[in-house]
């Protein structure tokens, strides 16, 4: 009995583990790029790229962004334009939490302005839950 036993608890602990792959795939993050806004101002210098220290991930089966600060930005502003709707909403948080989540809505494009406390300015555009036509 209690082999049959072991055997009906791997199988289920198999199964498990199986389905939580399968969803982990399906709700796969998208990567969305975000880059710094540069100004007239700056000079343009031969050095390596600045690690940006915000990411920022779309999440499709829920339809929300996930925003991840690496370092201490102070407080942080975040205005993200519905481009498709015309629609604006401002979002403040403080970068200390480490993450910040929004919602947006799918099937359309979207510009997001992160300003940070000292000043510096990053973008981003992407398209939420569109399918890619190939």
């Amino acid at each position: 009995m209690s082999r049959a036993t072991l055997t009906l608890l791997t199988t289920i602990i198999c199964l498990t583990s199986f389905a939580g792959t399968a969803n982990a795939i399906e709700d796969d993050p998208v990567v969305v790029l975000v880059k710094e806004t540069v100004g007239k101002g700056k000079p343009q210098t031969n050095h390596a790229p600045e690690r940006t220290q915000i990411e920022c991930y779309y999440y499709p089966s829920s339809n929300s962004l996930e925003l991840s600060f690496f370092s201490n930005l102070g407080t942080v502003i975040v205005v993200l334009q519905n481009l498709t709707t015309g629609e604006v909403r401002d979002y403040v948080c403080d970068s200390s939490a480490g993450k910040m989540f929004l919602s947006v809505v799918p099937d359309a494009v979207y510009r997001m302005d992160i300003t940070t406390g000292s000043g510096r300015s990053y973008y981003a555009v992407f398209s939420a839950g569109m399918e890619d036509e190939d």
